[in-house]
């Protein structure tokens, strides 16, 4: 899949999920509960331990149907070992230009984190694909993706903390072009508990309102 393919799909979907759990059983149900609540897409976060190794599982068991990206990554040499398991996205929550360079150089989309307006524009000029606003909440959630795309009209926003099916249409009329998900959706005491199948009904829930907000935003 090429870079083009992968971003399109992004956008397609709207929707990133973030999970950070270790346990490879556990994360490949969260996997397909997400496939079957009609979000094919999932962040892996690098941070919890053994983490590389589950994305490189879950890559060669559902990379075909499953677009897995890596998430909280810090540096350069992470980027390469991240698309060598199976990553075809990486999202960072800061911004590192070394990062981004990596990324063109591995052919794939790069998120960075950035939250000012100043880290914004660092980020557009250092060929990012879209910038992870976060924590996007605690500074005005879609008011603020709003007042941030007058200045930066051209900036492919992604809001992260808080966003949720409640206010995903809201974050799609202020301008957002894709959401990611946390806690609201992959949330810990589903997974320890055993209820994937909530899990798929909240992607459902979040999938539904993804699709009307857009259909309602031009």
């Amino acid at each position: 899949m090429t870079h083009s393919d992968t971003f399109a799909r992004l956008l397609d979907t709207g929707i990133i999920p973030i999970m950070r759990i270790s346990d490879a059983a556990k994360a490949a149900a969260v996997a397909n509960a997400l496939i079957a609540g009609n979000i094919p897409v999932l962040e892996i976060s690098l941070s919890p331990p053994g983490s590389l190794a589950l994305l490189e599982a879950i890559a060669n068991t559902l990379g075909d149907t499953l677009l897995l990206g890596a998430g909280t990554v810090l540096d350069a040499s992470t980027v390469r070992d991240a698309t060598a398991a199976g990553a075809r996205y990486i999202v960072a929550p800061n911004l590192d230009v070394a990062v981004i360079d990596e990324c063109k150089r591995c052919g794939v989309p790069v998120f960075p984190g950035a939250l000012t307006p100043t880290e914004i524009a660092r980020a557009m000029q250092a060929g990012a694909d879209a910038v992870k606003v976060f924590p996007c909440n605690a500074v005005g959630g879609p008011d603020y993706i709003r007042a941030l795309l007058a200045p930066f009209p051209l900036a492919r926003l992604f809001p992260c903390g808080g966003v949720n099916a409640a206010n995903a249409a809201a974050y799609f009329a202020a301008g957002a072009r894709a959401i990611f998900a946390g806690s609201s959706l992959i949330n810990k005491r589903l997974i320890d508990e055993g209820r994937f199948d909530q899990i798929t009904q909240q992607a459902r829930s979040l999938a539904a309102a993804v699709a009307a907000s857009r259909r309602i935003v031009p």
